[in-house]
């Protein structure tokens, strides 16, 4: 099926996508679950090949033009699911710090002592106050199936989600994450995916930006 976003339509057309070419390998009948959805590219996406999802955004803006873009292509379905709340380690309320504020902009970070992202991601003009909650907390808390396979792109929040998603990742057969290398997290979270999860490193992407490159496991 063909889709179209009302809202940032290019990221559809981006060449030298390693999660487009992830999500394009993923089968029907299983579930995706897309953390850091922004306005829900790959939700959206993989929804189209098939599979169940599970999107969650914590930006208002992005999380309303996530909602918007499946609407636009799909209607409402009881098996996309959407979520506005932060990925972290623990349930309580955290600061969002926001960069880009516009639709479709990132760098939207939470003030976690554990923050791993590219340092220019913290840079803000703007914060506000969010929920936050771990995704195994979420996923008992709203009944929603295991995931098969995890997308990541949670701008810095990486090693907190980690801390919070042990039933999610011994039940996942892949998961593609970004992260940036130069930082204490880094090798930390690389080890924990290998070696309590099994997992091994399959593709990464070139740089997105300065030591930021998407990453992606399979079991």
């Amino acid at each position: 099926m063909n889709i179209e976003l009302k809202h940032r339509p290019e990221t559809l057309t981006q060449t030298n996508d390693l999660v487009k070419e992830y999500v394009m390998s993923l089968n029907e009948g299983e579930t995706f679950y897309d953390l850091g959805s922004c306005v829900g590219t790959y939700g959206i996406l993989a929804y189209s090949r098939g599979l169940k999802v599970c999107c969650f955004e914590v930006d208002k803006v992005n999380f309303t033009a996530l909602n918007e873009n499946f609407f636009w292509n799909f209607g409402y379905k009881d098996d996309f699911k959407s979520f506005n709340i932060g990925i972290a380690d623990k349930k309580g309320e955290l600061e969002l710090r926001i960069g880009q504020p516009e639709v479709g902009g990132h760098h939207k970070t939470l003030a976690l002592n554990s923050f791993c992202g590219h340092p220019s991601a913290a840079q803000h003009h703007i914060v506000t106050k969010v929920e936050v909650n771990t995704l195994d907390n979420l996923i008992k808390e709203y009944n929603l199936p295991t995931p098969t396979h995890l997308k990541v792109d949670i701008d810095g929040s990486e090693y907190a989600f980690l801390q919070g998603a042990h039933e999610s990742l011994s039940a996942a057969k892949t998961i593609i994450i970004e992260l940036f290398e130069p930082n204490e997290y880094f090798q930390k979270i690389i080890d924990t995916l290998e070696k309590e999860y099994k997992f091994k490193l399959v593709k990464q992407s070139n740089e997105l930006e300065f030591g930021l490159r998407d990453y992606w496991f399979e079991k």
